[in-house]
């Protein structure tokens, strides 16, 4: 509203349709305090922050005019005889012209996760309605506190980079609501109650009661009172809901990968007007993003927005997205925002984290290839990828104190061969095979009887790096022994611990 208090006006200028929210009253002793009105004669507030009954609460009806009603008795709402933090506070009279505000309701907790929140807060701001925020629900679970317990939603601001409209709770927050945007307007997902700052000032978590846990228990305090039970925003609620993803192997930079999300509609009729957007990363676009039975609405690079008029009950679909050369990054996270007519608004995020390739590492090179020695100095390049040295200047040293190749002792009957291995062998389809032989001509990989390998770290360490260790009896005329690098980036490499 403008022209808060005195000559509340709603204000058709706001981010969000202000006219939705007729049914959010205010306290008249304290304008700064708000209530979510439920059904024609009942509003909810936090019980640990009541108002005493005989209070005056005024709404601005969908006609322009101001109307005054007041409290006439205070519920609270108990389930399995344990108190919570709501309270059902019933009106002397029925609200006329006043929209009654739906809840939201969904088949399942997780269905709610990353509903884009709509946030009704204490402070007023130049005059205004007080304001409200955004957030993002992101967890549902019990708390228990103020001798109560009761099922919260939770929201996350975080401080170094809120958003503009962003918020959190301050004292004086406590009973107001906070709904979640559906195309079907707002639906009340949550009241007040409490707030978790960051010490480190990191991220300040605000925390309401979660309302779609309490609807029998509140319904059944309306019927009581001879009213009708609280609405549901909607009928037949089929949440599209987007069920995870899959990266097939190998995904890694510089190679052709693709990227398959899969959703879902996991309710009982079908999704109607379902829409899917998905944003990549700059310098991370797929070449293409295709969905069978979708209609492209935007394709690309960077942003792929799909629609499609139904999807039937327990469908599933697919969304691939397809890279001809996965960049070299190690981190593409990927947005994805879907919806539909019975489904608020969902966000998920995505890591695909693409794996580290032969091909990144050697790009650039004048002489690509495994076998090549574009430096001359007598270790090709697969074996300088292997070993962690460099394949352009011909320098062995990995650290001051570390060469990158192999190192073979004898002491005491004993041989010792130590070379590094990097870290992530595995991810990388690197092996490292011991071969010996008496001859230097015909080699073979089974080991001497009592040869020991082990891993361990270099002191000081060495960045991706680990040392092996491998010892063996001394007890032959001659023994050789050497290290063939191995490369297969389709399947794992060597487990290193």
């Amino acid at each position: 509203f403008t022209g808060f208090p005195g000559s509340p006006v709603v204000n058709g200028s706001a981010w969000f349709v202000g006219s939705q929210y007729s049914g959010v009253g205010w306290w008249v002793s304290d304008p700064q305090r708000q209530f979510a009105l439920i059904s024609s004669k009942h509003l909810l507030m936090a019980n640990h922050f009541t108002i005493p009954v005989g209070s005056q609460v005024r709404f601005l009806d969908q006609t322009g005019t101001v109307y005054t009603a007041t409290v006439a008795e205070l519920t609270n709402v108990v389930k399995g005889a344990i108190a919570t933090d709501i309270t059902v506070a019933r009106l002397t009279a029925s609200v006329p012209n006043v929209a009654i505000l739906p809840y939201l309701n969904l088949p399942e907790h997780n269905h709610y996760f990353s509903s884009n929140l709509q946030v009704f807060g204490w402070n007023g701001s130049g005059g205004n309605h007080p304001v409200v925020g955004k957030g993002v629900l992101r967890y549902i679970y019990n708390r228990e506190d103020y001798d109560l317990d009761t099922s919260l939603s939770e929201f996350g601001y975080v401080a170094a980079s809120g958003n503009q409209d962003d918020c959190f709770f301050i004292g004086g927050d406590s009973g107001s609501p906070t709904f979640a945007e559906t195309r079907n307007g707002p639906a009340l997902i949550g009241i007040h109650y409490g707030v978790d700052y960051s010490p480190e000032n990191v991220i300040d978590y605000s925390y309401d009661s979660f309302i779609p846990s309490y609807i029998p228990e509140i319904n059944t305090i309306l019927a009581a009172a001879g009213d009708s039970p609280m609405t549901p925003v909607f009928a037949d609620p089929t949440p599209l809901v987007l069920t995870g993803t899959i990266t097939p192997a190998p995904f890694r930079q510089v190679a052709s990968g693709t990227a398959t999300f899969t959703f879902e509609n996991q309710g009982a009729t079908a999704a109607l007007n379902s829409s899917v957007t998905l944003t990549f990363p700059s310098g991370a676009a797929p070449t293409t993003v295709s969905a069978s039975g979708w209609v492209n609405d935007v394709a690309g690079p960077l942003v792929w927005t799909f629609h499609r008029a139904s999807l039937t009950a327990a469908a599933t679909t697919d969304f691939v997205a397809s890279w001809s050369s996965v960049p070299v990054i190690n981190s593409l996270p990927v947005t994805i925002r879907h919806i539909s007519d019975a489904s608020p608004q969902q966000t998920a995020e995505y890591d695909l984290e693409p794996a580290v390739s032969y091909a990144a590492w050697s790009a650039g090179l004048a002489q690509p290839g495994t076998g090549d020695d574009p430096d001359g100095d007598g270790a090709i390049n697969l074996v300088e990828y292997g070993f962690g040295s460099s394949a352009t200047s011909g320098s062995t040293a990995l650290s001051p104190n570390v060469i990158a190749g192999t190192v073979l002792s004898t002491s005491g009957g004993t041989a010792t061969l130590t070379f590094p291995v990097r870290s992530d062998s595995q991810v990388r389809g690197l092996s490292y095979v011991l071969e010996f032989s008496n001859n230097l001509t015909n080699w073979s990989e089974p080991q001497p009887s009592g040869t020991i390998a082990t891993f361990s770290s270099y002191s000081p360490a060495v960045s991706g790096f680990k040392k092996r260790t491998v010892t063996f009896p001394a007890n032959e005329a001659r023994k050789f022994v050497r290290v063939r690098v191995t490369l297969d980036e389709s399947a794992p490499g060597m487990a290193v611990p």
